[in-house]
């Protein structure tokens, strides 16, 4: 799309998002470590979702709706998520069969199995996969109404009063279903759209500092305000939205700090590191508990969270995204081409 820019802040939040849900994990795994890691909550997860929503609405606000446009899109949602995440799932059902491996988050049995296959599973790190392919494809609607307004004005205020009756009724969470986090990805989309119409944040000091401050106050809430019942509402979701709306400005304070190199190097595997590291944590641990001293246990665990990660970004998500969408790119290309059969009754 023209006129697209990479976002360092942005792709240093997911890293830093990312790397909070897997210390998180680890702790529940190594409770020696909960002397000095903080349990974080799900405010990392509410700005994965807002995210989404962001991007979506950056990358196709303006995009001609047609249906080669909305097939495209469609493909490369799914050349994104789905190869990495097909074997990821493939591999807790086997380590959930192996009884000498004792797993948390086991996917056993047919039906189990073909839920999670088919993008629609609840057991671990996989239930968010679950909203977020239903946003992908309530997205569509949003994108048609934006393409033409006049037109589809009756899509607008259905869609408006679906999200209007969705927060009245309490949003509903954690869960599975779309409802329960549309707040956060419709808002997030609010971010993106304004941001992509030229109405974002100046990268000046205020903004930079602003996001800064706004972005402790959201990851550490539970530790500021522990009474708060913060998570998974629409305050939540509106301080979200805020927050990406300030960091895509990437003012140099907040690119300092977002953007730098560790924060972005892990953003860029956030999605192997999210679908592998339950799995890696669990073998590690079984693997060394007691032979090794927790320290070392530490080192060897995260390097091989992050070794995973890496090589899975580098031989199967990046190559299986490349090859899905340039097959579909050919197959829309010779679609295009002018028939060259000979014309009948011909010289």
């Amino acid at each position: 799309m023209s006129g697209r820019r990479y976002f360092q802040s942005l792709d240093g939040l997911r890293g830093l998002c990312s790397l909070m849900v897997l210390c998180d994990h680890w702790k529940e795994l190594y409770p020696a470590a909960g002397t000095w890691i903080q349990q974080t909550g799900g405010e990392p997860v509410c700005l994965l979702f807002a995210l989404s929503g962001f991007f979506m609405a950056y990358l196709y606000a303006g995009k001609r709706f047609n249906a080669d446009a909305v097939a495209t899109y469609l493909v490369h949602r799914l050349a994104r998520i789905y190869p990495a995440y097909l074997v990821a799932v493939l591999l807790m059902a086997v380590l959930s069969y192996v009884p000498q491996v004792h797993i948390v988050g086991a996917i056993v049995g047919p039906v189990e199995i073909t839920r999670h296959l088919l993008l629609a599973g609840n057991m671990g790190v996989f239930w968010s996969i679950t909203p977020e392919i239903q946003f992908y494809l309530f997205f569509v609607l949003l994108w048609l109404f934006a393409a033409e307004p006049v037109k589809y004005q009756w899509l607008g205020i259905a869609n408006l009063t679906f999200i209007a009756a969705d927060v009245m009724l309490g949003l509903p969470g954690p869960g599975t279903m779309l409802p329960s986090k549309l707040p956060y990805f419709m808002l997030g989309v609010a971010a993106g759209y304004l941001y992509k119409r030229g109405f974002g944040a100046r990268p000046g000091l205020i903004s930079g500092m602003a996001t800064v401050l706004l972005l402790g106050v959201y990851l550490f809430i539970h530790v500021l305000h522990p009474q708060g019942e913060v998570v998974w509402g629409v305050q939540s979701a509106v301080g979200a939205a805020l927050l990406l709306f300030l960091a895509a400005s990437d003012s140099p304070v907040a690119t300092r700090v977002l953007g730098s190199l560790p924060f972005r190097t892990i953003g860029k595997v956030s999605f192997s590191l999210f679908l592998f590291h339950v799995p890696v944590f669990m073998l590690t641990h079984q693997a060394l508990e007691g032979r090794v001293p927790f320290w070392l246990q530490t080192v060897l665990c995260w390097a091989a969270v992050f070794s995973v990660a890496t090589l899975s970004f580098l031989y199967l998500e990046t190559p299986s995204r490349k090859a899905i969408t340039d097959r579909w790119h050919r197959r829309q290309d010779q679609a295009r081409l002018p028939s060259t059969a000979p014309l009948q009754g011909g010289m």
